[in-house]
């Protein structure tokens, strides 16, 4: 099977010679394609069964070389993990990132915290998580499960290393699920372990570091696009994906006891599917269902038992896709063509789109928005902010 990161960094050489390849339209390209990758089909040939959940949305999994006899020298400089970057805000406040030191030839994984909004950092290290330089950051997933419980599962799902005082100490209970639970706890996680043609089973992550199967997954055999089960604002558990016959969102408003099928607007459900992520969930009681084929953007108030067609004037495309959104922390929707470098804006209310000035592209990184700078994906320069106004540097 041909290598993800070499798929990305060859994404990168052909989005450069596309119309309106811009530093900010190819950055938003590569994020829609880390996206549209089939992650769990890819990271399932490979064994994976964890995969975390972030604005950059990709896991690149890859054999993992034994632990090397030496530690590395705590003085050595403190790297962000860009490829794949993994960092999560469970609130403004307190946020998580996966990072690395790596002298002499050896790398020690670290669980980089902050608790005053990302203005300071305190990187710790995760005891037993040493490599060899040469790779892409710690193989590991991260999983944050509030502002001081975290979890980090190896890609090949054998090790898991959890702390709960935001990494001052840690603890390495089982990583294989043990049991069934009858819903997926408050402050717990989940996440798609088993889809290939047979019935859907969800992993769940509790609060305490262990896991264990959902008694009741959603009735479906459809082959997943996204791994994590969505959370939203409002404690709803979302699933988003689908196979060649069609795309399915899956919602449970009693944290997995029972599933309802989403009726999903225009023909988005008939159509196969192709991955990306167009439908926002992330508010709950709003949803937002965005066809960037065809320009297309729909509101729903009500869970997605109805849908109301916005609208929205854009500028003549000659590609079908390149149309991105982010929902807003406020329920409104901003609205990205990287093809036309043109931003558009809706609130929670309005049944219009206006065309914007200063929106930059953007994504959401739990309580935080996220964005990138840069040409290189190991090298970005990343920056948060809880207005999408004033951004600050993640330095570490």
């Amino acid at each position: 099977m041909q290598d993800l990161e070499q798929v990305l960094r060859e994404e990168v050489d052909r989005l450069g010679a596309l119309p309106g390849s811009g530093s900010d339209a190819m950055l938003a390209r590569i994020h829609r394609q880390r996206r549209r990758r089939t992650r769990t089909a890819a990271l399932a040939a490979l064994g994976v069964t964890a995969i975390a959940a972030t604005a950059a949305g990709l896991i690149v999994s890859r054999p993992v070389a034994p632990p090397a006899p030496a530690a590395p020298s705590p003085t050595a400089a403190i790297r962000l993990i860009t490829l794949p970057l993994q960092v999560e805000f469970p609130d403004p406040e307190h946020g998580f990132a996966i990072a690395e030191s790596c002298p002499d030839h050896v790398c020690q994984g670290l669980l980089a915290t902050t608790a005053d909004g990302g203005t300071t950092w305190t990187a710790h290290p995760v005891p037993g998580m040493t490599y060899r330089v040469g790779g892409q950051g710690p193989p590991v997933a991260l999983h944050v499960l509030d502002a001081r419980r975290v979890a980090l599962d190896s890609y090949d799902g054998r090790n898991r290393w959890f702390t709960d005082d935001a990494g001052l100490s840690w603890s390495q209970p089982p990583a294989a699920p043990k049991g069934t639970i009858a819903q997926v706890p408050p402050g717990g996680l989940a996440w798609i372990s088993d889809y290939g043609g047979t019935e859907v089973q969800l992993t769940v992550l509790s609060p305490d570091g262990t896991a264990a199967r959902l008694a009741t997954p959603p009735a479906t055999k459809a082959r997943f696009g996204e791994t994590d089960v969505r959370v939203s604002a409002d404690g709803g558990l979302w699933m988003y994906g689908g196979d060649d016959h069609g795309t399915v969102l899956w919602h449970s408003r009693n944290r997995g006891r029972s599933w309802q099928l989403v009726p999903l607007p225009g023909d988005l459900g008939a159509r196969p599917y192709r991955g990306g992520d167009p439908i926002r969930t992330a508010q709950g009681d709003i949803l937002y269902a965005v066809d960037d084929a065809h320009g297309l953007v729909w509101r729903s108030t009500d869970y997605g038992r109805h849908w109301r067609q916005l609208q929205v004037r854009l500028a003549p495309r000659r590609t079908d896709h390149g149309l991105d959104a982010v929902l807003r922390f406020d329920g409104g929707l901003l609205l990205f063509d990287s093809e036309q470098q043109k931003q558009y804006a809706v609130t929670a209310t309005g049944t219009s789109f206006a065309e914007t000035s200063g929106a930059l592209y953007m994504g959401r990184a739990g309580k935080r928005y996220l964005r990138w700078t840069g040409d290189d994906p190991d090298r970005l320069t990343v920056l948060h902010s809880t207005d999408g106004v004033t951004w600050t540097e993640l330095r570490l």
